[in-house]
């Protein structure tokens, strides 16, 4: 089987989880899985390697235009490997191999994996989006990962005949495994209070920071202080860190890099309440919000057009708020922070819709037949 990404661990990032997971179910179902992706470095060679049994052809990145890596490798090795497979996946958006794989040979199968709508780059969006309604109505399966995600895109929700829904997963350890660990504090996170609301995640634009940083304002204001820690790294660490030195916020401790996962653990382990404030559709799931209801940790998110309520659902497993509203956030702070029996009401919740919806055991099978389903098909 071929997949095709826009980029491939060690690259991080949700499209990068999702392909690096898919990868290994497939490998460990017996799939013979190449993948075709860009370097995410600079580089003027194509590499090749070989991760577990996956082989990765990484082609030549010569920079970026409107976000979008230059390969000119790219569409020959895609033309070299493509015919010598029977099933070909494609991460989406990615207008470079939208365009080659209309030209594709009709015998090969095409799963496409919507991830979201172009939603930043609006020129390229109105030239991509036609393209990519000709690849979903030539597409044998389409998979996303949210039914909100689907019926609210300008794409996919004309092809809910050929639709399946399969959400993002993580491994969930059940207690009578006895393999629950609880780790001890980091040195590094010394000063960290036991007990606090926690953000964690890539410092973008639409990670929704400033609502955050806003709403923790809110409560300062209010002689509702509680401590707070954001910690990631991303384009918005410089600028975060200039609005808290102009505007102080002692309840706040700010970590500007990617903590390791002996830190990971023991910040969602020990978080109170965990807060994704993210503002636009790009954040099409969030598997971070998984991380901390596998912990037993309350959720509060957005109401996005896209998976991200779904996931931690308003008043079952967590909060949901309007996006971009730091009042609202600041409330459902707020109302988490002065119920404690609530917190843990909903923190038992959203261990058990992990373990019920979310298990990679589960969506793995899930894969599996939507591939083997694809494979079954007749070609034209």
């Amino acid at each position: 089987m071929l997949i095709v990404s826009k980029f491939f661990h060690p690259s991080i990032g949700g499209i990068e989880t999702v392909v690096s997971q898919h990868s290994q179910f497939l490998t460990r179902a017996n799939y013979q899985v190449t993948i075709i992706c860009h370097n995410h470095l600079f580089s003027l060679r194509t590499r090749f390697e070989n991760q577990y049994g996956i082989h990765v052809i990484r082609c030549a990145c010569w920079g970026k235009i409107f976000s979008q890596p230059v390969s000119p490798s790219l569409p020959l090795w895609l033309w070299i490997k493509i015919r010598k497979h029977n099933l070909v996946m494609l991460h989406l958006p990615n207008p470079i191999v939208t365009l080659f794989s209309l030209f594709l040979p009709r015998h090969i199968r095409i799963i496409v994996f919507w991830h979201s709508d172009i939603i930043r780059q609006k020129t390229l969006k109105y030239i991509v989006q036609p393209l990519q309604r000709i690849l979903c109505r030539r597409a044998n399966k389409i998979l996303t990962t949210s039914w909100n995600l689907a019926q609210n895109s300008n794409v996919i929700s004309s092809f809910t005949e050929k639709l399946s829904i399969l959400p993002l997963s993580i491994p969930v350890f059940l207690e009578d495994r006895g393999n629950i660990q609880v780790v001890d504090r980091p040195p590094s996170l010394s000063e960290i209070p036991s007990r606090f609301g926690l953000f964690l995640g890539r410092l973008s634009y639409y990670k929704g920071i400033d609502v955050l940083i806003n709403a923790i304002s809110r409560l300062s204001e209010s002689d509702k202080e509680f401590p707070f820690v954001i910690a990631g790294d991303g384009p918005l660490v410089d600028k975060i860190k200039s609005n808290l030195k102009a505007c102080p916020h002692p309840s706040v401790t700010f970590i500007s890099r990617v903590v390791d996962d002996t830190e990971k653990q023991w910040l969602l382990q020990n978080a109170a309440f965990f807060i994704f404030p993210s503002t636009e559709p790009n954040e099409a799931f969030g598997i971070i919000q998984l991380e901390a209801m596998r912990e037993g940790i309350p959720v509060i998110n957005t109401n996005l057009p896209t998976g991200v309520p779904s996931v931690s659902v308003h008043e079952d497993t967590g909060l949901t708020v309007p996006p971009r509203d730091p009042e609202a956030l600041a409330q459902a702070i707020s109302r988490l922070i002065q119920n404690p029996q609530e917190r843990l009401r909903f923190g038992k919740k959203a261990k058990q819709r992990v373990k019920s919806y979310f298990d990679e055991e589960r969506i793995r099978d899930l894969f599996l037949t939507e591939v083997k389903s694809t494979l079954e098909q007749s070609s034209d």
